[in-house]
């Protein structure tokens, strides 16, 4: 090494004094990174040396040649060959690696990073490591759980012929029955991402609310019934009074009002219902039908 020493004095308006400084001389470095070559100047001694003072990192898996020892005076000249570096998201943790591995499958295995059954790894175990690759690994976690959950009553309504129509009871309270629901929950990185029902177990059937409906008619009678572009007319009920028709041949039923008076008693008909109700139960074409008339409201 060759070294200028050199005195070199500071002036200044508050100060006057001298500084004795030694100029160390820089040699050519010649270094082979990774096939990229590049020369540089540099002060170090020592491998170490050179490359803290180039600012070079090398890193613990790199390997590292000298090609001619800079302290035979010929000049330095120094290969690095750079192990691969790979990023692992490993279940929502970063983790950096440096490999001379071939592909993930080795990696891992180096690395001492076990997979479940269920995990997932993107890229695949086989595929070949490339400088910079991110490989992300899903923890995937399966387990159960159960829930009690109600079973809701169904309101249902039945007919009570000892009851008026419009007149309504409560025939029985209902109550709400329970069951056990086992759910199979799949969590991805501690995150649930599916909850699936697999089993269910009833532990007490519900019991339904009954509400009895009246059907008892207030009156009623028989009789012959044709039909009529205008209102139900009626010589018995008064207008506005609530009528059920049920056709005797077939058992189908009509709800109308009443909205006027008639048929002539010499008709020998109790009721001239309206042509819409009246198709409801029997066809136009049949003129008269035998009808239960019943007040209803």
């Amino acid at each position: 090494m060759i070294l200028i020493i050199f005195i070199s004095v500071l002036k200044n308006n508050n100060s006057e004094g001298q500084v004795l400084g030694v100029k160390t001389i820089k040699k050519p470095v010649i270094i082979i990174d990774n096939g990229l070559e590049n020369t540089y100047l540099s002060a170090g001694e020592s491998v170490s040396e050179i490359f803290s003072d180039l600012n070079i990192p090398v890193y613990p898996e790199d390997k590292v040649t000298v090609l001619i020892d800079p302290n035979l005076g010929l000049g330095t000249r120094i290969k690095i060959r750079r192990a691969t570096a790979i990023t692992v998201d490993n279940g929502g943790n970063l983790e950096y690696y440096r490999t001379w591995q071939e592909n993930v499958r080795g990696l891992l295995d180096e690395k001492g990073i076990t997979l479940s059954e269920i995990d997932k790894i993107s890229p695949s175990l086989e595929t070949t490591l490339l400088n910079n690759m991110k490989i992300k690994i899903v923890r995937v976690r399966i387990e159960q759980t159960q829930e009690n959950v109600a079973i809701p009553f169904q309101t249902v309504h039945q007919n009570d012929p000892t009851m008026f129509y419009g007149k309504t009871k409560i025939g029985q309270n209902g109550v709400n029955g329970n069951k056990v629901i086992t759910y199979k929950l799949t969590y991805e990185n501690n995150i649930l991402v599916k909850k699936e029902a697999i089993s269910e177990k009833i532990i007490k059937q519900p019991i339904n609310k009954i509400i009895l409906d009246g059907t008892k008619p207030f009156s009623s009678q028989q009789g012959l019934a044709s039909w009529t572009w205008g209102p139900t007319a009626s010589r018995r009920y008064i207008k506005g009074t609530k009528i059920k028709i049920t056709n005797l041949a077939n058992g189908k039923s009509v709800i109308t009002t009443v909205g006027g008076w008639g048929p002539q008693e010499y008709t020998g008909r109790i009721l001239d219902l309206n042509s819409d109700c009246f198709s409801q139960i029997a066809s136009l074409n049949q003129g008269q039908i035998n009808v239960l008339v019943e007040e209803i409201g």
